[in-house]
């Protein structure tokens, strides 16, 4: 399986699409091809033909790169003729719908070339404020973008894009429309600038902007920043859970002595927690009981996964199945987050019951998205459950 990225630029004599695939699996590159489209009625073709080369991998996503300010006009005549190539041409027909858009960002398939090119810089470097520069026959566009790394990739923030129009050549006056001087930046990137443009916007930079490093991308660097880009987004590492302001994250249980989970807080339950059951010994005579916490909701405990346990001893002696031990759960505040849980442990049956109240500090921390594995939701069925009543709901291990 295969990341595309597709790349699209404008040129005197119509287009140039550039494709990269990157390896789903490790990210590696496959290949990259660039043609000349002179019509999007003409794009179809040249997708297909440039997808040819690699009749072996399959492709999993794409995402489409644009140069900023790209015409209103094209774009969704742009978006149906790749969306007809890559749905018809290279997917398996008997696939599921092909994901074609980044999570989070605007539903489409586009992104700015600067967008793009901000995905392959260093994680671990701070990164300059850079203005992008994307050629036309017929004008200038400037992105100026900054970058910071979070979450797992580089999320991107406009500070202004801007367009300059031109009759007979690229002149001073126009290009000083697509710089801002209240926002320095400290970086240039020219995005495949055209032959017949590139040494006034070179000799403009250096006049104005001396000692500014420009890079130059070409479209084959350019597409390969979209294809990280999409791997990147494809393959982020699981993100860390936090207790909603109303929702706990996961559902919480007890372990009984058969090895089954019994429910204490239901699963998408609202907070502020403060729910209870009621358990009983498994043993005659039994003295203590011991409460393992499970995050997950699953029948079985083994396939949840225990974030605390519990041990309450001094039980009065009873026979097996009369005593009554109440568990109590509560959410707390902890350094500003509700990841702690205070557990209470009670014996109910009589006046001089021993109690015990036990506090998890970091009961709900360092949960990821993979945790979601250990909630089982019941869809269309209406579960009942057992807090705050005095039903015995099943047995405790000592």
């Amino acid at each position: 399986m295969a990341s595309a990225g597709i790349s699209l630029f404008k040129s005197f004599d119509g287009y140039v699409v550039s494709v990269s695939l990157f390896s789903s699996s490790d990210g590696s590159t496959i290949g990259t091809a660039i043609e000349s489209v002179t019509s999007l009625s003409s794009l179809l073709d040249t997708v297909k033909s440039l997808l040819r080369q690699w009749q072996e991998s399959k492709v999993k996503a794409y995402l489409v790169s644009v140069p900023s300010a790209f015409p209103a006009d094209e774009y969704y005549d742009v978006l149906n003729a790749i969306t007809e190539g890559t749905s018809h041409y290279y997917y398996d027909t008997d696939a599921p719908e092909p994901e074609t858009t980044l999570a989070e960002d605007d539903p489409s398939v586009f992104i700015t070339h600067g967008e793009a090119y901000c995905a392959t810089l260093p994680h671990h470097t701070t990164t300059p404020t850079i203005l992008f520069l994307d050629f036309y026959p017929d004008r200038l566009s400037s992105e100026c973008l900054s970058s910071s790394f979070d979450k797992g990739e580089r999320q991107t923030k406009t500070i202004y894009a801007l367009t300059s129009s031109f009759a007979q050549g690229i002149s001073d006056e126009a290009a000083l429309k697509i710089v801002d001087p209240k926002y320095p930046f400290e970086r240039v990137v020219l995005n495949n600038p055209l032959p017949q443009q590139l040494l006034t916007v070179r000799t403009f930079l250096e006049t104005h902007y001396p000692g500014t490093p420009i890079t130059i991308n070409t479209p084959d660097v350019i597409s390969a920043s979209t294809a990280t880009r999409l791997y990147t987004r494809l393959n982020l590492p699981p993100q860390p859970r936090r207790l909603g302001q109303y929702i706990v994250p996961l559902p919480v249980s007890v372990t009984s002595a058969s090895g089954g989970a019994v429910t204490l807080v239901p699963p998408r339950y609202r907070i502020p927690t403060n729910e209870s059951i009621v358990l009983t010994t498994s043993n005659d005579n039994q003295r203590s009981v011991t409460v393992h916490l499970l995050l997950g909701n699953h029948p079985l405990a083994k396939d949840n996964v225990v974030r605390g346990v519990a041990f309450l001893e001094g039980l009065k002696a009873l026979p097996k199945g009369e005593a009554r031990i109440r568990v109590t759960f509560g959410v707390c505040i902890l350094g500003g987050w509700r990841d702690a849980a205070a557990v209470t442990l009670e014996q109910v049956d009589c006046e001089d019951g021993v109690k015990k109240t036990f506090l998890f500090p970091k009961f709900f921390a360092d949960l990821t998205d993979d945790d979601d594995r250990y909630e089982v939701v019941e869809g269309g069925v209406k579960v009942e459950y057992d807090q705050h009543s005095d039903k015995v709901v099943g047995e405790l291990p000592e």
